[in-house]
């Protein structure tokens, strides 16, 4: 992991933060920043890869049909052995709060810059149910394409379940179609909001990912840390900060085939 990778990463957080905090000042919008590291490796090959990065999204209500719009940014540096790469991307959502949940529509573009430079944009729909005070269920489908004849689309499922209204458990199941081969990607995820006062988390978690047409699999464990830039004084726990802020899993697309 490169001095200037650590430096690239801590400026999209202090980008993040610096924007989200004059969003919330400025009212009615909410943002969220986070700094994260994960670490992959190979069943059956020795050695891992390790990427380091930062996220900072940003929602406004427009007042319109009681729709909401999103925008999404990040950066991350995968590196091992021989290898330097960089991951980033861009997107925006349009969503509504039809009642206990949320439903809308998102596109982004990234980039995965290893050797050659391979540039996907995606586009799909969502939903989030809130059913209940304790628990969450969401899904996704879209489709995406690129340059190298890349074309394909995705989707998948969430469940979270919260502990306590500080505590988040939840597990996924994503599966995204290349055309040529296929992904199948299973995370188990936990989150504890560390202070209401000052609302910053702590995350961490387990991925499980396997593609077609290449032997064994890959694991990734990550941790991050999250800040929650809102105005959400009625609820200040991370439940109330996840369903009245920004969005998160259902609204993002990232196969760990394309970073390698």
């Amino acid at each position: 992991m490169s001095y200037k990778s650590i430096l690239l990463a801590g400026s999209v957080c202090a980008a993040g933060l610096a924007l989200t905090a004059g969003a919330a000042l400025a009212g009615g919008i909410a943002g969220t920043v986070s700094a994260d590291y994960a670490n992959y490796s190979f069943s059956g090959v020795s050695g891992s890869a390790d990427s380091v990065g930062g996220s900072a999204a940003g929602r406004i209500d427009t007042g319109l049909w009681g729709m909401k719009l999103q925008g999404n940014g990040s950066y991350h540096n995968i590196s091992t052995t021989g290898l330097n790469a960089n991951n980033w991307n861009i997107g925006a959502d349009a969503y509504w709060v039809p009642g206990k949940g949320r439903l809308g529509l998102s596109v982004g573009y990234q980039g995965f810059d290893v050797g050659p430079s391979l540039k996907i944009t995606n586009y799909g729909a969502f939903a989030e149910w809130w059913a209940g005070s304790q628990y969450t269920v969401a899904g996704k489908l879209g489709g995406f394409s690129g340059n190298y004849g890349i074309d394909g689309y995705y989707l998948g499922g969430q469940f979270k379940g919260y502990a306590t209204p500080d505590l988040a458990l939840s597990g996924s199941a994503d599966y995204t179609d290349f055309k040529s081969s296929n992904e199948i990607d299973l995370t188990a995820k936990a989150e504890v909001l560390l202070s209401e006062t000052i609302p910053v988390s702590a995350s961490g978690g387990y991925r499980y990912s396997e593609v077609s047409g290449v032997s064994g699999h890959m694991n990734t464990w990550f941790v991050s840390l999250t800040w929650y830039c809102d105005e959400n004084g009625s609820d200040p726990s991370l439940v109330g900060r996840q369903r009245s802020g920004t969005l998160g899993w259902a609204a993002g697309f990232r196969p760990v085939a394309g970073l390698f």
